[in-house]
């Protein structure tokens, strides 16, 4: 007989299975529909669902086949997202402008920082909740704090597209550090955890040279992850001078993220540090900011969809093995759906409609509903946990990062279906007159 494992398992997959299927047929159709189901069949919401589902589902021989990609996977897409968060420091953009908006930015997340270690410090008080430490509160701070990869283009780059062709699209965006000061914050929190050591083999004239290394203070982790950002961006410099079409600078730039996360993950620092260094010296160094900027821009669309399915696949394998915490999971998901919304519109309101930035002031075209989502770079910094953590709390944790995930994605599609809704509102009839037909017809 089947056991009940078994019958879940099952039923699990055909689960999948049967949201993705109504997920293609939904996208191909044209009929509206609900905000929930809208919620549910979104694409990072179906790669959530699906990949979770699919993960507690598969068996063991399959888990063991698929996790020899899940992280090597998962590093790839830390680094290319990260070249991407680092693209989005353009000096040349940049120049020239106000700097009270980053330090507003800056102090966003100052404050988030210090609201967290408040409350992790008042619930020590409490012995039921349990205690995450100084590294996975860096990791939730960068959480609450972090941007899209590549803000979005303002309504500049629309009439710049209109006058230059499509690719004019990327030359115009908004300059935000939120970004990078996630990486940061996330870059910081992982050089507090107990270092590993490694190995450096340099080969001799006779025999191999072992060099054991160890990465043992914070500023040892952020400098090697600097210089290894450097290394790597000059060389993607370099690999994209060529003459190559826009559509080929795909496997020169390829190339260096793989280059850029195998040294990363051979002397232990984060490969989205590396990728952020690597992207802010190519996008300042470069003769081909447009194509770059085009090229990234096309190729977020995998990630987009890929890292959440890798991540909650991660997640779902580490139920299926029972390790679970669910004190960890409620205070990451209650940090990520309380803080993180206050954090982001509060900081866009100040930085978008203040009076110290003309230029920013009613360019944004992104609804405030957009700024509260977890994108693939904040799913990418929550997988992070895994590793900060023991296995229990680590899932626990990745469980709570995508459980807000979801829930900010919901509350995205309910806030677009109300403005919707009010934006197909029959507007009101003006005070001392009558609606309708018949009052235009009246003779006066």
């Amino acid at each position: 007989m089947i056991a009940a494992e078994g019958w879940i398992a099952g039923a699990l997959a055909a689960a999948a299975i049967l949201l993705f299927a109504f997920r293609v047929r939904l996208s191909a159709s044209a009929a509206p529909v609900s905000w929930g189901v809208r919620a549910l069949t979104e694409p990072q919401a179906a790669a959530i669902l699906c990949g979770a589902m699919l993960g507690w589902a598969a068996p063991g021989w399959i888990g063991q086949a698929f996790g020899v990609v899940l992280l090597p996977g998962l590093a790839f897409f830390a680094g290319w997202t990260g070249v991407a968060a680092g693209c989005g420091l353009d000096l040349r953009a940049i120049r020239g402008g106000h700097v009270t908006p980053f330090l507003y930015e800056a102090g966003a997340a100052l404050a988030a920082v210090l609201a967290l270690f408040s409350a992790s410090l008042l619930g020590e008080m409490i012995p039921a909740v349990p205690d995450l430490g100084a590294p996975a509160l860096f990791v939730l701070a960068a959480l609450c704090v972090v941007g899209p990869a590549m803000a979005p283009a303002g309504e500049g780059s629309a009439r710049g597209a209109g006058r230059a062709g499509g690719g004019m699209r990327s030359a115009f965006r908004e300059p935000s550090i939120l970004a990078v000061l996630a990486v940061l914050l996330a870059a910081v929190g992982t050089g507090l955890a107990p270092s590993r050591p490694f190995q450096l083999s340099l080969p001799g004239l006779l025999d191999p040279l072992l060099l054991p290394m160890q990465l043992e203070s914070l500023s040892q982790r952020l400098a090697w992850g600097v210089a290894a950002g450097c290394l790597a961006g000059f060389l993607a410099d370099l690999s994209t001078r060529v003459g190559f079409a826009p559509g080929r600078l795909y496997l020169p730039l390829a190339a260096v993220v793989l280059l850029a996360v195998g040294i990363s993950g051979g002397i232990g620092v984060e490969a989205l540090l590396v990728g952020t260094v690597a992207g802010f010296w190519l996008i300042n160094a470069t003769l081909r900011r447009l194509d770059i900027l085009g090229v990234l821009d096309r190729g977020a669309r995998l990630p987009r969809v890929a890292v959440p399915f890798l991540a909650a696949w991660l997640a779902g394998s580490g139920l299926r093995q029972g390790s679970f915490d669910a004190g960890t999971f409620l205070l990451v998901a209650l940090g990520v759906i309380a803080v993180r919304p206050v954090v982001r519109l509060a900081t866009a309101r100040v930085v978008e409609g203040g009076s110290f930035d003309r230029r920013r002031r009613g360019r944004s075209t992104s609804p405030m509903a957009d700024r509260i989502v977890l994108d693939e770079l904040g799913l990418l910094i929550g997988v992070q946990l895994v590793g900060l953590l023991h296995p229990d709390a680590g899932v626990g944790g990745m469980a709570g990062v995508l459980a807000g995930a979801l829930f900010l994605g919901a509350v995205r599609c309910w806030w677009g279906s109300r403005r919707e809704a009010d934006g197909r509102a029959p507007a009101p009839p003006p005070e001392g007159g009558q609606a309708g037909p018949a009052s235009a017809s009246r003779p006066g």
